[in-house]
């Protein structure tokens, strides 16, 4: 018989891979030092950097600011000791390519899962209709819920 599959495989590496700006070595964060705060951030912010990326040439003025703004919050999160000043010198190009770096170093199941939560938000549900936390049967405000039978007189 077959050992089972671990509900969960966590990786303690702390092996930090490093960026180099203006010939200053910085270290990028590691998974181990992503907090609630980071990771939030990443779920909030990945999807529509991705969404914005894929839009090209097509992509408007405003949109291209936004990405901006995007990758310069994605970049902060992937960095770690990063001064202010270096972070004001980088372009937008620049702060993609480290982000993108951070991101290839994570593990694929942290990424599938930020993923996977962000594509969930996108839809409106914080969770399946079959667990505690389900959106689906949420009562209107007042107190009362009504049935379509209680809406006839």
């Amino acid at each position: 018989m077959a050992a089972p599959q671990p509900l969960l495989d966590l990786t303690t590496d702390t092996t930090r891979p490093t960026v180099r700006i203006d010939g200053v070595t910085y270290s990028l964060r590691i998974q181990s030092d992503l907090g609630l705060l980071e990771y939030h951030t990443l779920n909030r912010l990945v999807p529509s950097f991705r969404d914005l990326c894929g839009r090209g040439p097509d992509m408007t003025e405003q949109e291209s600011r936004e990405l901006g703004a995007i990758s310069k919050a994605l970049c902060k999160v992937a960095v770690l000791d990063m001064p202010a000043e270096v972070d004001d010198r980088l372009g937008d190009l620049d702060r993609v390519m480290i982000f993108k770096v951070f991101t290839e170093r994570l593990s694929p199941k942290v990424m599938q899962t930020i993923s996977a939560i962000a594509a969930t938000n996108a839809r409106g549900r914080t969770s399946s209709h079959a667990s505690n936390g389900s959106t689906a049967a949420t009562p209107r405000r007042g107190g009362r819920s009504r049935s379509a039978s209680s809406a006839r007189t």
